[in-house]
């Protein structure tokens, strides 16, 4: 390999001006170095001036007092500090599990560290699960432009195959969608990646040119590049700052013979481990550990050749090199397909007259523009925000057409289990199954001007064929949102059964979903299904949670009605829900189908759920835009108007459970049907229709009386006081 001598980095993190030490412990120093940092004022002053010499000096040139020369250095030692301080702590996120008893640091946790709980900066872009193909204008255009990364990432992965084009025109089958995926980073500001991760497909991989392209912009500490007998000359050019090395061996003795000499791995100065995954198996196994011991031992020697002429300069030696032998390779798996629906010949169903009023009224409130309003001088900012919902469930698929404006963030509370990528957060704007990606599409089907935030759970594949979701993972993400003020709406589209024995036994867990139902209850709308299990005892629905819990008294349980406005007979009795909306058999919008099993109707009390919370949505949606009009024309004095009070009171589940009670007939004959009809369908056709014997002003003013008046009939004028 080309050695281009004084092109060779510095032992030290040029790029981020910090103190790289190779033979340190990744996790010993974080401590003292964020108490260090805290503390920065504290510093000595001879170690603020030989860390910022030049500074003082040309403080010194102008003039500046010695004092703001000691402050100025002081912060530059104390960013420097800051800096470490995230890099110890990211790096020692993939490092050995701990001892039982003691906090195990990972994503979730790092993300507690860096910035409390405010969401401020993602750390981690996973793209290995990722099955539909990007367009390349996706990531900047599509629902990731948004997403605000901190220049120091913890994990970027992702599969080869990310792009639905995107190869060199010189090189055949080569890929380059990987320098598109890196290149878009480095505009989001990222210089440094912990761990890297890229699954290729067999047979099409990338250049070793475009791995150079994707690669050498950033500080690299951990690469797992699934490309057989990745070229050592490729990882020098691409990131010689690696500490750690995952290598796919195709069993030729000649890579190994190449990967061990003096131009090989022996001259990344900070490299201490190298991993060998075996994807083929040419020779005997004798022969096979024979070579691989003989690499082992070849490439220590020319380390310690290496490293001979600083010992004789009185420097330290380069590291140890440990060599961790082959393993079978296990590349991520797609995850299996959605357990198959019932299927039949001919699916016969109604068209659900529910679908087409919201689509319609949706349509109409639409046609009447709400950004203009957005800068009037002391709009309160509550009205200028669009309603949030954190959907809690298995993913979401950002970049689906019917969604991709609505999405706005999320995280992960699981890791991926291939053994190979342990610990590896899953990420919230991919999906298990598509089942949250397909709750999304349906709650922006009734309400588009919502902000969709996804929580994703950690699943298991049960005995039954069946993705579960963990107690743990839905405890931990609906204590989470809980605790988000920003939250208005809070979907779960699913239950977990309580098991008491064994070890499957989740007791504490369910206590733990039930404190956080409770708390969640307090500040938000929070809507869950129907276990879907027919009529189940009253002891039988409690094992089911969220529904069953004891603490329901102030959330919304929804059930699956037919296109008839009829119970979903798997429903069960009307004890077991509050309202019913359509959940059977309800078709998806042509051209915006969910790709899950099949593109048949979709059942179940799971897509009534969001239905339900997007109709809350719309809701609220349709009395801020009144509470608008009211402050523009400074009617907020008048009597029987909408106001911010209004706005308030209808985000409450008393308010909201009003509205909801007036659109079914549960009063007079036990109807939990939510007749939307009587309030939404007149007003749509109003919305929608433009009369010719108008002028625009006129138009304008006509619409905003519609929307106006359905606002009033929504919030009764007494509900104005203490809303929960």
């Amino acid at each position: 390999m080309e050695d281009k001598g004084n092109a060779r980095r510095a032992p030290t993190f040029t790029k981020g001006n910090m103190c790289h030490d190779a033979q340190e412990d990744p996790t010993s120093t974080v401590p003292y170095l964020a108490n260090t940092a805290i503390k920065a004022q504290s510093i000595p002053q001879t170690q603020a001036k030989a860390l910022g010499g030049d500074l003082l000096k040309s403080k010194k040139q102008s003039g500046g007092r010695e004092s703001t020369v000691r402050s100025n250095a002081t912060n530059v030692w104390a960013d420097r500090i800051a800096r470490e301080v995230k890099l110890q702590y990211l790096r020692s996120t993939f490092k050995e599990r701990k001892a039982p008893g003691q906090k195990e640091r990972n994503h979730d946790s790092a993300k507690r560290f860096l910035y409390a709980d405010s969401q401020e900066k993602h750390i981690c872009f996973n793209l290995l699960e990722r099955q539909e193909r990007y367009l390349v204008k996706s990531l900047p255009k599509g629902s990731y432009k948004n997403f605000d990364f901190d220049e120091t990432l913890q994990l970027v992965s992702a599969r080869g195959h990310l792009f639905a084009k995107k190869r060199d025109s010189d090189s055949g089958a080569l890929r380059t969608d990987m320098r598109e995926l890196f290149q878009w980073l480095q505009t989001k500001k990222v210089k440094y990646i912990i761990k890297v991760i890229v699954c290729e497909v067999e047979d099409s991989f990338h250049s070793d040119e475009a791995i150079i392209g994707a690669l050498e912009p950033f500080v690299v500490e951990i690469l797992d590049w699934c490309k057989p007998d990745l070229c050592p000359e490729t990882i020098w050019k691409a990131c010689r700052d690696v500490r750690e090395l995952h290598l796919s061996w195709s069993g030729l003795n000649g890579m190994l013979l190449v990967w061990s000499g003096e131009d090989g791995l022996a001259k990344l100065p900070y490299l201490t481990d190298v991993y060998l995954h075996q994807t083929r198996y040419l020779e005997s196994e004798g022969w096979t550990a024979k070579k691989l011991q003989a690499f082992e031992n070849r490439l220590q020697k020319s380390r310690d050749k290496l490293s001979a002429p600083l010992m004789a300069t009185g420097k330290p030696p380069l590291p140890v090199i440990t060599v961790h032998m082959p393993v079978a390779e296990e590349r991520p798996e797609v995850p299996p397909a959605p357990p198959a629906q019932e299927r039949q010949k001919e699916v016969e169903f109604q068209d659900h007259k529910w679908l087409k009023t919201m689509e319609r009224f949706k349509k109409g409130i639409g046609s009447v523009p709400l950004t203009q309003y957005f800068d009037l001088a002391k709009l309160p900012p509550e009205l200028k925000r669009d309603v949030r919902i954190c959907l809690i469930d298995d993913g979401v698929y950002a970049e689906h057409k019917s969604i991709m404006e609505c999405m706005d963030g999320g995280m992960p509370f699981g890791t991926l289990q291939e053994e190979r990528y342990d610990r590896i957060p899953l990420s919230f704007y991919s999906s298990t199954t598509n089942h949250g990606t397909l709750m999304a599409s349906m709650i922006a089907r009734v309400c588009p001007y919502v902000k969709i935030v996804s929580y994703r759970l950690d699943s298991r594949l049960g005995e039954d064929g069946k993705f579960h979701f963990t107690a743990k993972s839905a405890a931990d993400a609906l204590t989470h949102a809980a605790n988000q003020k920003e939250f208005d709406i809070i979907s779960m589209s699913w239950t977990i059964k309580h098991e008491k024995s064994g070890d499957n036994d989740n007791s504490l867990e369910i206590a733990n979903l039930d404190a956080a139902l409770l708390r969640a209850a307090k500040t938000k709308l929070v809507f869950c299904s129907a276990p879907d299990r027919g009529n189940i005892s009253d002891g039988e629905l409690q094992d089911y949670h969220p529904v069953g819990s004891a603490i329901t008294s102030d959330i919304f349980k929804i059930g699956a009605a037919r296109a008839d406005g009829h119970p979903w007979p798997q429903v069960g009795n009307n004890k077991i829900v509050d309202y019913i909306l359509p959940g059977h058999k309800v078709p998806e919008n042509p051209g915006e189908e969910v790709r899950q099993d099949d593109k048949s109707p979709k059942t179940g009390s799971s897509i009534a759920t969001a239905l339900a919370a997007g109709l809350a949505a719309q809701i609220v949606h349709t009395v801020r835009m009144a509470a608008i009009q009211t402050f523009d024309q400074r009617k907020e004095n008048e009597p029987h108007v909408i106001k911010r009070g209004s706005f308030e009171a209808i985000k409450s589940f008393k308010v909201m459970r009003l509205a909801f009670e007036a659109m079914s007939r549960k009063k007079d004959s036990g109807d939990l049907y939510l007749h939307v009809h009587d309030y939404f369908e007149l007003r749509g056709q109003q919305l929608e229709t433009t009369l010719a014997d108008q002028d625009d002003a006129s138009e304008k003013t006509r619409k905003w009386k519609v929307i106006a008046e359905l606002a009033r009939d929504l919030v009764p004028s007494n509900s104005e006081g203490k809303p929960h």
